[in-house]
């Protein structure tokens, strides 16, 4: 299964590039994070995705803290970037997101 992913993970690179255009290319992780305290998702969680990781430009994982408290008033979403060769830049940043519409928007300061 890891060697599958891995070949049409390849795949989908080589197309990005020979027509110059960015591809997004969402997966689930599997549920290695349900054992951690704080829940927060990590590249060492693609281990058995092939070469997702290898093959990527960016890594930007998801994590929203509602879900594990049920608290439906909290409308924020991290974005953790664990890996950028574009820009370089890793870290967390936490904005709001409006699930109806699918809409990342910036958090009030």
């Amino acid at each position: 299964m890891a060697f599958e992913v891995g070949k049409i993970t390849r795949q989908i690179r080589d197309i990005a590039k020979s027509h110059k255009i960015p591809i997004f290319l969402g997966c689930q992780i599997n549920r290695g994070n349900q054992t951690t305290a704080d829940k927060r998702p990590n590249r060492h969680l693609l281990r058995n995705s092939g070469e997702i990781f290898e093959v990527c430009d960016q890594l930007i994982m998801l994590y929203r803290d509602a879900v594990y408290t049920k608290d439906a008033s909290d409308h924020t979403i991290e974005l953790i970037v664990e890996k950028n060769r574009l820009y370089g830049k890793l870290g967390t940043a936490t904005m709001l997101c409006d699930l109806s519409t699918s809409k990342f928007l910036n958090l009030a300061r």
